[in-house]
């Protein structure tokens, strides 16, 4: 029989016969993988490798492969998930892989969940020779600490003090790594935080208000409100004294509840803790704001706002800041929209504020400066005597403050 040139056929085999696919697992073989001693679970996994064929043997492909693992399945440990080791095959025997100690990192959870804003991170790395010939690349990562009854939101370290804290790192890693074996080394690195082995022992987590305690607060005699509120504090341990804590805290309360007089409520008060006797703390005044609706609610178009300060010292020796805060005033049967003050008139206004304040605080006590800030009887005073250049209008004491003070006196409280 003839073949025709366009007929397909494979020689000696049936048409479109193809070869059979292996499974490749059946030309691999598993081998244990043994830890070092340095880790409490020395069986820890299995690893495949293609059979010996030829001039490719098993053990040969093994020998430099690096393995990754937990340290809590090394350790037994679930304290210690946070860090991956790496082991590295260096020898073969028999079915047993042994290795040695490659490498360590932190798992990613772990370093995200360290990072926060408002704080400093300082980083740092070094190159330690260990005493059996081991070079070591150590990487340090550390985050800047809030203090204790810190109030500013931040705790960013400067230039120099990240400088200082990276040279204290290197030296204390080249000390430490540089001293020991590449065994010791990973026992330092790979120890449990809380210090015992058993699975799961954590730190119970206890409430904090079980190591505080309450403490009054006294106002100045000069508010017919002496029993106003308490205050948080830790209680003594050690050199770390409560009264001491305490002293110097500032509360800021509202004239309503010290004087229990609801007309009051737009001024706040500062008080300041100069003394504690057993469980009450003596306080002095510290300082008087408006409150930011009341300063909100007299703003208005058309006006001309006028605003003056001034520092003044009392005849008791404290320091005082005054800020007074006051508005242009329409006149009777006025027809025109507006009622802006000129420069000159305002320059002028100003000079008479502040002559008022220096008056009327700088020949007092700050006992008796308090007792007029009440009723507002300086910002009537000034209301009365810049009648001539200008009618004001909602003049009031914007602010006081404390600048200085003089030697503390328990009797003044």
């Amino acid at each position: 029989m003839a073949v025709g040139k366009n007929k397909r056929l494979t020689k000696g085999g049936k048409k479109g016969s193809k070869k059979k696919a292996s499974d490749p697992f059946l030309k691999k073989e598993w081998y244990d993988i043994k830890a070092p001693s340095v880790f409490s679970q020395r069986q820890c996994g299995k690893t495949l490798v293609s059979r010996t064929q030829g001039t490719k043997i098993a053990s040969e492909q093994l020998k430099g492969r690096v393995l990754e693992l937990n340290l809590a399945d090394l350790n037994n440990d679930e304290d210690q998930a946070s860090k991956k080791i790496k082991l590295c095959i260096e020898e073969v025997q028999g079915r047993n892989c042994l290795t040695d100690f490659h490498g360590m990192t932190l798992t990613r959870d772990k370093l995200y969940s360290l990072v926060r804003k408002w704080h400093t991170m300082i980083e740092a790395h070094v190159d330690v020779k260990t005493t059996d010939g081991y070079v070591v690349r150590l990487f340090v990562i550390a985050f800047t600490k809030r203090r204790q009854d810190q109030v500013k939101t931040n705790c960013y370290a400067q230039s120099a003090q990240i400088r200082k804290i990276r040279k204290k790192m290197t030296e204390i890693m080249t000390k430490e790594a540089g001293t020991v074996q590449l065994r010791e080394l990973v026992k330092k690195r790979s120890r449990s935080p809380s210090g015992s082995g058993k699975k799961g022992s954590k730190k119970k987590a206890s409430d904090p208000f079980l190591k505080k305690e309450w403490y009054d607060i006294k106002a100045p005699s000069v508010f017919s409100q002496r029993q106003c509120g308490k205050t948080l504090v830790s209680r003594t341990q050690g050199t770390k004294i409560a009264s001491e804590q305490l002293k110097g805290r500032v509360l800021e309360l509202n004239l309503a509840d010290l004087n229990q007089d609801e007309d009051q409520a737009s001024k706040k008060i500062k008080l300041c803790i100069e003394e504690v006797q057993g469980r009450n703390c003596l306080t002095d005044f510290h300082g008087m704001t408006l409150t930011r609706d009341k300063l909100y609610s007299l703003v208005r178009k058309w006006h001309t706002m006028i605003e003056a300060h001034v520092d003044v010292k009392t005849t008791d020796g404290y320091v005082v800041r005054l800020f007074v805060i006051a508005f242009t005033k329409r006149r009777q049967d006025q027809v025109k929209t507006n009622c802006y003050a000129q420069s000159a008139q305002i320059r002028k206004i100003r000079k008479k504020m502040t002559e008022i304040m220096t008056k009327e605080a700088g020949t007092v006590q700050l006992r008796e400066l308090v007792k007029k800030l009440i009723p507002e009887s300086i910002g009537k005073e000034i209301e009365k005597q810049t009648q001539g250049i200008f009618p004001l209008k909602d003049v009031l004491i914007r602010k006081v403050k404390i600048i200085k003070k003089p030697k503390f006196d328990i009797t003044k409280l």
